[in-house]
Parts: structure tokens; sequence; C-alpha cells
């Protein structure tokens, strides 16, 4: 089985703290990736529920979709508490970006790990699952204008797909609209998912209606506290039997045999799709 887990970190963060990216994914064989993990005040919060799935020392795959302190934040603190990591994977973009988290690099540095830059047209495999990188583009756009505009790392995020059996999930980290127009113009027949993990935590400036239209998932999910872009979120539900939204609906579990999948949360009992 493959399994999905989703973290509800909004328990330990006050407002006006309204999102937080942590997804914690296991492999029928034992491997673990971690994608994102954010936000730092709920470090304690986010420790517990890993060593709750059993991932008290190591994690095979961390991804970072990119480098906003809501979806990196607590990697520094994880390596201080003595977890290793087998590679760390992102895009690349951003480095010297204004708003980038200078802690996320300093963790690197801390556990002597390198970034392994993935960009569009890459691809790799964990245990039975395919991972499709959709964007950035490899020719992704870098200077100064942009590196003074904390939005772009939102625009250039890693954007992927992973396939297990029948079963698809689109992970498209905070990717806004202008990213999406790229993916459509370069990928839109990869885009059909069973599942989706909506853009910018289900913002209005993601999660666009031709870029759903594409994708037509049946479940989806959004990490906000709350509804947080009422556009974007009455489109995502017109398109899905069920979308979540972790602030409300709390940890979100996923698993699925390629087969089937089902997916609960502590507000909702667990449903069974075919596929």
């Amino acid at each position: 089985m493959l399994k999905i887990s989703f973290l509800n970190q909004f328990p330990a963060c006050p407002a006006p703290y309204v999102h937080g990216d942590t997804t914690l994914i296991r492999f029928p064989d034992g491997k673990t990736m971690l994608i994102d993990v954010g936000i730092d005040m709920t470090y304690y919060l986010t420790l517990q529920w890993l060593r709750a799935h059993g991932v008290t020392d190591h994690i095979d795959y961390f991804v970072a979709t990119h480098y906003h302190a809501d979806h990196v934040g607590i990697f520094h603190e994880l390596v201080e508490a003595g977890y290793t990591f087998g590679k760390v994977l992102t895009s690349g973009w951003g480095r010297n970006n204004c708003n980038a988290d200078p802690d996320f690099f300093e963790g690197l540095k801390k556990a002597g790990l390198e970034e392994t830059v993935l960009r569009s047209g890459d691809s790799f495999s964990v245990s039975g699952a395919k991972f499709e990188v959709l964007w950035p583009r490899p020719d992704a756009p870098e200077t100064p204008e942009m590196e003074a505009d904390a939005k772009m790392l939102n625009t250039y995020g890693l954007m992927f797909k992973t396939t297990y059996g029948s079963f698809s999930a689109l992970f498209t980290a905070d990717v806004l609209h202008e990213g999406e127009a790229g993916v459509l113009a370069m990928h839109r027949e990869k885009l059909p998912s069973s599942f989706l993990k909506a853009g910018h935590h289900g913002n209005d400036d993601s999660n666009s209606q031709d870029f759903l239209d594409a994708v037509r998932p049946i479940v989806s999910l959004a990490f906000g506290r709350w509804v947080y872009g009422k556009n974007a979120t009455a489109r995502i539900r017109s398109l899905t039997d069920k979308h979540f939204i972790v602030g409300e609906d709390g940890n979100v579990e996923l698993v699925t045999d390629g087969k089937t999948f089902t997916v609960s949360s502590e507000n909702f009992p667990p449903k069974i799709y075919k596929l």
C-alpha cells in the first residue's frame, strides 16, 4: 500500500497564520518522503505526528517545493533533532530571493546535504511509484527583479505528479496562475489525476478554471486554516467528490493499492474510490 498523510498544523499555530504544508508519503517497502515541512512554531506537533506514523529518525526523501518558511520552516529543526535525510529534492529556483528562508540552507549545511535540483522533464521512481516533474521549466529565468519579489518563489515552485498503478496525485506547491499556464502549455495531457493538492493553499491566485478542468480530480485537499480563496474553493468543489481543508477537516489520510484509494480525516469517515 502507498500511504499519503497530510498534517493539520493549525492547532499549534495561532492566527494570523492561515497556511502551511506538510505531507508524508510512506511507500510499500518502508521508504519515506516528506513533502515540505512548515511552520516552525508547529515543530512539536509535527514531530509527534511523524513519530506516530513511524518516522522516528530518518527520512529517505525530503522535497522542498520552494523556499518559503511555511514550506521548509521546520527542516532545520528536524536536522537539529537528529533526523537524517537520504536526498533533498528542490527546484533550485530562488535561493537568493528576498523571502527565501535562511534557516533551510543552514539546515542543509549542518546536515552536510546538497540539493538535487529537478526541473520539468525529470522523472524518477521510488518503490513502484513514478514521479514526473512538470514545473518549473529548465530555462526558468531568474533576475534581480524576480529575486526582489517574494511571490516569484510561488510561481516557480516544484510541481510534480505521482503515479502508483491506476492512482495518481498532483502536487502543485504554491504555483500561481502564471505557472499553471506554463504547465498547461507543456504538459496538459499529463495533468488528469485522481487526487489534487490544491495550489497555494486553495487561494484564488492559483487553481484557475482551465487548470482544474485539465486535472479533474476525484478528491482534493488544501492546506489552509479555512477557506482561503472563495472562488477557487467553489471551482474545486464543483469538480470533485470531496475537497478537504485541513484546518476544518483535521489530519487527512489517503491509502491506495493502485486499484482503489481510500480517504479519511478526523471529521470524515473512510470512503473508498474505485479507479
